[in-house]
Protein backbone atom coordinates (compact mmCIF):
# COMPACT_ATOMS: atom_id res chain seq x y z
CA UNK A 1 0.00 0.00 0.00
CA UNK A 2 1.08 3.48 -0.75
CA UNK A 3 1.69 5.97 1.79
CA UNK A 4 -0.91 8.36 0.24
CA UNK A 5 -3.49 5.54 -0.01
CA UNK A 6 -6.07 5.34 3.03
CA UNK A 7 -6.37 1.79 4.98
CA UNK A 8 -9.56 0.38 3.62
CA UNK A 9 -9.27 2.76 0.11
CA UNK A 10 -9.95 2.14 -3.15
CA UNK A 11 -7.93 3.40 -5.98
CA UNK A 12 -7.84 3.36 -10.16
CA UNK A 13 -5.20 3.70 -12.32
CA UNK A 14 -5.46 4.55 -16.24
CA UNK A 15 -2.69 1.66 -17.46
CA UNK A 16 -1.46 1.08 -21.04
CA UNK A 17 -3.82 -1.97 -21.04
CA UNK A 18 -6.80 -0.83 -19.17
CA UNK A 19 -7.54 0.80 -15.49
CA UNK A 20 -5.36 -1.23 -12.45
CA UNK A 21 -7.72 -1.55 -9.17
CA UNK A 22 -6.06 -0.97 -6.16
CA UNK A 23 -6.77 -1.36 -2.60
CA UNK A 24 -9.95 -2.61 -1.10
CA UNK A 25 -13.19 -3.38 -2.33
CA UNK A 26 -15.82 -3.99 0.46
CA UNK A 27 -18.96 -1.99 1.70
CA UNK A 28 -16.69 0.60 2.72
CA UNK A 29 -15.08 1.60 -0.60
CA UNK A 30 -17.83 0.14 -3.36
CA UNK A 31 -20.07 3.07 -3.25
CA UNK A 32 -16.72 5.19 -4.08
CA UNK A 33 -15.63 2.72 -6.99
CA UNK A 34 -18.52 3.10 -8.42
CA UNK A 35 -19.18 6.33 -8.68
CA UNK A 36 -15.39 6.64 -9.53
CA UNK A 37 -15.76 4.26 -12.69
CA UNK A 38 -19.24 5.06 -13.92
CA UNK A 39 -17.70 7.36 -16.63
CA UNK A 40 -15.49 4.41 -18.17
CA UNK A 41 -19.42 3.41 -19.23
CA UNK A 42 -20.50 6.07 -21.09
CA UNK A 43 -17.11 7.64 -22.70
CA UNK A 44 -18.05 5.50 -25.81
CA UNK A 45 -15.74 2.90 -26.13
CA UNK A 46 -16.20 -0.72 -27.08
CA UNK A 47 -13.68 -2.17 -24.62
CA UNK A 48 -12.55 -2.21 -20.69
CA UNK A 49 -9.97 -4.09 -18.52
CA UNK A 50 -9.93 -4.34 -14.66
CA UNK A 51 -6.68 -5.77 -13.77
CA UNK A 52 -7.61 -6.77 -10.20
CA UNK A 53 -4.24 -7.60 -9.35
CA UNK A 54 -4.24 -4.89 -6.08
CA UNK A 55 -7.20 -5.66 -4.84
CA UNK A 56 -6.05 -6.67 -1.06
CA UNK A 57 -9.48 -7.04 0.38
CA UNK A 58 -13.13 -7.84 -0.52
CA UNK A 59 -15.92 -8.33 0.75
CA UNK A 60 -19.75 -9.14 -0.58
CA UNK A 61 -20.10 -5.58 -1.30
CA UNK A 62 -16.73 -5.91 -3.79
CA UNK A 63 -18.03 -9.20 -5.46
CA UNK A 64 -21.77 -6.89 -6.19
CA UNK A 65 -19.54 -4.38 -7.57
CA UNK A 66 -18.13 -6.55 -9.96
CA UNK A 67 -21.70 -7.83 -10.93
CA UNK A 68 -22.55 -4.20 -11.34
CA UNK A 69 -19.89 -3.36 -13.42
CA UNK A 70 -20.57 -6.10 -15.74
CA UNK A 71 -24.36 -5.26 -16.13
CA UNK A 72 -23.02 -1.48 -17.29
CA UNK A 73 -20.53 -3.19 -19.71
CA UNK A 74 -23.40 -4.86 -21.07
CA UNK A 75 -25.99 -2.13 -21.22
CA UNK A 76 -23.33 0.67 -23.26
CA UNK A 77 -22.37 -2.50 -25.14
CA UNK A 78 -18.64 -2.71 -23.79
CA UNK A 79 -16.68 -5.71 -23.82
CA UNK A 80 -15.21 -6.53 -20.02
CA UNK A 81 -12.50 -8.01 -18.99
CA UNK A 82 -11.01 -8.76 -15.34
CA UNK A 83 -7.01 -9.23 -15.73
CA UNK A 84 -5.50 -10.92 -12.52
CA UNK A 85 -8.07 -11.50 -9.96
CA UNK A 86 -6.37 -12.42 -6.87
CA UNK A 87 -7.17 -15.44 -5.16
CA UNK A 88 -9.28 -14.34 -2.77
CA UNK A 89 -11.54 -12.81 -5.06
CA UNK A 90 -11.56 -16.17 -7.25
CA UNK A 91 -12.54 -18.08 -4.01
CA UNK A 92 -15.34 -15.76 -3.00
CA UNK A 93 -16.65 -15.84 -6.59
CA UNK A 94 -16.54 -19.75 -6.53
CA UNK A 95 -18.13 -19.75 -2.96
CA UNK A 96 -21.29 -17.25 -4.43
CA UNK A 97 -21.43 -19.44 -7.76
CA UNK A 98 -20.33 -16.30 -9.36
CA UNK A 99 -16.94 -17.88 -10.52
CA UNK A 100 -18.03 -16.92 -14.22
CA UNK A 101 -17.97 -13.23 -13.57
CA UNK A 102 -14.01 -13.60 -13.35
CA UNK A 103 -13.46 -15.87 -16.29
CA UNK A 104 -11.03 -13.50 -18.69
CA UNK A 105 -13.76 -12.36 -21.08
CA UNK A 106 -17.31 -12.91 -19.32
CA UNK A 107 -19.27 -10.68 -21.47
CA UNK A 108 -18.54 -12.59 -25.52
CA UNK A 109 -21.35 -10.21 -27.29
Amino acid sequence: MSRTEQPGSFELAQTTGGHACRGALTFATAPQALKQTAGLFKDGGTALCFDLAGVERADSAGMALLIEWLRLAQEADIRLRYAHPPEHLQAMARVSGLAECLSPDPITD
